[in-house]
């Protein structure tokens, strides 16, 4: 089924590790980077601090697509990488997080095997989030 908006990220989060080392790592553009320290709202100055950095790379933000072949995509991408992936989580958490947008408040998407397998081999936990 297609989602009115699909957007699939890679975070990566660490205490240890700073997003400039992560970056250089993976040699991948981040999206979005933060640091220790840093407000976790820059609009509301009495928010707490951030206690770990956090490299977003946004692969997807797509309308009207098919969910299980972007995904697919993503992870061939992240295959390629599979050895940097594999030193940084040594210390940092890793995960691959999925938004699916319906226009509907309806919809499901069929995650395959080949994607399932495809996936245990990267050993990176998936967060799904849904909004309707």
């Amino acid at each position: 089924m297609a989602f009115e908006r699909i957007r699939i990220s890679l975070r990566i989060a660490s205490q240890v590790r700073s997003p400039e080392d992560i970056v250089t790592l993976l040699k991948i553009e981040p999206t979005v980077v933060h640091r220790i320290g840093e407000k976790m709202s820059m609009r509301n100055p009495s928010s707490t601090t951030r206690q770990e950095n956090l490299v977003l790379i946004e692969f997807t933000s797509i309308r009207d697509t098919d969910f299980s072949e972007e995904l697919l995509g993503v992870i061939r991408s992240l295959s390629e990488k599979r050895l940097e992936l594999t030193t940084l989580k040594r210390d940092c958490d890793i995960e691959i997080f999925c938004g699916l947008f319906s226009d509907n408040g309806q919809g499901g998407f069929t995650l395959s095997s080949d994607n399932m397998a495809a996936l245990h081999s990267l050993g990176i936990d998936v967060v799904f989030d849904f909004y309707a």
